[in-house]
């Protein structure tokens, strides 16, 4: 899939939060790349027509890998509940407003169901967490031009002082108290606290965009926001497990870990949607049948960059695994002629389905970086490549490998 898609959907809808009404909340703290794309994935590994908040606080795919990616306490402890609470509600309200959930209210719960029309790009969000940022921007993008708010972002990106900074935090945070009701629960800064905390999640998904300066600590920021800037700040999560349940020492553990555990997560997550995707193999030699293995085109542990790409995952039977991938079932050992088949069974699958006139998650392009990074020769296929020219260049790459 690319952003087209995306675009092609905001065009048709209207998402200005002045004909909203009824507390409209388009985004919230809890908001970020890797959390929107975590709640999505979740939801598809729901599996359900209609569920409730606590359809996913019960999910054990939630509670095992909340503890594992996020580092945090088990969703079960009570202490953490409210936190818990914002960390699936948020998002799923963002994705209501702009139309990727139905929502409506059955008793005191909000009850959620998947627009089939737009499944594919929930799955787009729910495949990695840069996915979900483009989402946000192409979203964000379309709510506040709706809204007729984009104009003060422009402005600020182009002219980045303090004053102006200053300019555009105080418009967002009238805009968000009048639009949103944000300050009707009794605050007693009328708001103001937490429009300047979904400020953040705003303006920098933009400067990330734009590689311009965006908000820090509630100031304009001294350098360019980092698209891992956007990712979502855990302190809280784990200075709980520091005081409560582990040492300095334990904690420093974690936090090293922590993008290890997060890389296997979205290799796991990736080779899921593969299975799921494609029910039978993906190579149709003597072994074809039904899907029973996903395998790395290019090995996982020599090219652990692209080992999360749906590009460099292949569904295979059993028998084409062991027996032909990776001969006698020897997993350290790949055969080259058989990667070609692989690869170019790949460009196959890929130009099917992007010529198919139907939404995919593939792209040709990050097939051409899994390509390239694989023959670790950054331009042997060239960007503007044709699938005829893709299998071209892998047929000459492994008749020189010969």
């Amino acid at each position: 899939m690319n952003t087209n898609r995306m675009d092609d959907y905001f065009s048709n809808i209207n998402l200005d939060i002045r004909i909203k009404g009824n507390n409209p909340r388009f985004i919230d703290q809890k908001c970020t790349p890797d959390v929107l794309s975590f709640i999505a994935d979740c939801i598809i590994n729901l599996n359900k027509d209609e569920f409730v908040r606590d359809d996913i606080w019960d999910l054990e795919y939630f509670k095992k890998n909340a503890v594992l990616i996020f580092n945090k306490p088990s969703p079960n402890n009570s202490k953490v509940s409210n936190e818990y609470d914002k960390f699936i509600s948020q998002p799923l309200d963002l994705l209501s407003y702009a139309g990727i959930l139905f929502k409506d209210k059955v008793g005191n719960k909000n009850r959620f169901k998947v627009n089939d029309n737009t499944k594919d790009i929930l799955e787009y969000i729910a495949m990695r967490d840069r996915n979900a940022y483009f989402f946000l921007l192409s979203y964000l993008s379309k709510m506040l031009k709706d809204s007729g708010f984009i104009k003060h972002i422009d402005y600020f990106l182009d002219h980045q002082t303090k004053e102006d900074y200053n300019l555009l935090k105080s418009k967002f945070e009238q805009f968000l108290i009048g639009y949103s009701h944000i300050g009707n629960r009794g605050s007693s800064n009328g708001g103001k606290v937490e429009a300047r905390r979904i400020f953040s999640k705003v303006i920098n998904v933009f400067a990330v965009a734009n590689n311009s300066l965006g908000t820090e600590k509630g100031h304009l920021s001294k350098s360019i926001i980092t698209y891992q800037d956007l990712m979502y700040n855990e302190i809280n999560f784990r200075d709980f497990g520091k005081l409560k349940n582990i040492s300095r020492k334990e904690e420093k553990e974690k936090r090293l870990s922590s993008p290890q555990k997060y890389n296997k997560f979205l290799i796991q997550k990736a080779m899921q949607w593969v299975r799921r995707h494609h029910q039978y193999s993906e190579v149709n030699d003597n072994m074809y049948g039904p899907t029973a293995e996903v395998h790395h085109i290019f090995p996982k542990k020599d090219f652990y960059e692209i080992s999360g790409y749906i590009e460099n995952l292949i569904a295979l039977t059993s028998g084409q695994h062991k027996d032909k991938a990776h001969p006698k079932s020897n997993g350290n050992e790949i055969d080259l002629m058989y990667q070609c088949v692989c690869l170019r069974a790949k460009n196959q699958t890929i130009q099917k389905e992007l010529q198919s006139g139907e939404p995919s998650q593939y792209s040709i392009h990050d097939f051409i970086y899994v390509i390239n990074t694989g023959f670790k020769k950054p331009d042997f296929v060239p960007s503007n490549s044709t699938f005829e020219e893709i299998d071209e260049l892998i047929c000459q790459y492994y008749k020189m490998a010969n």
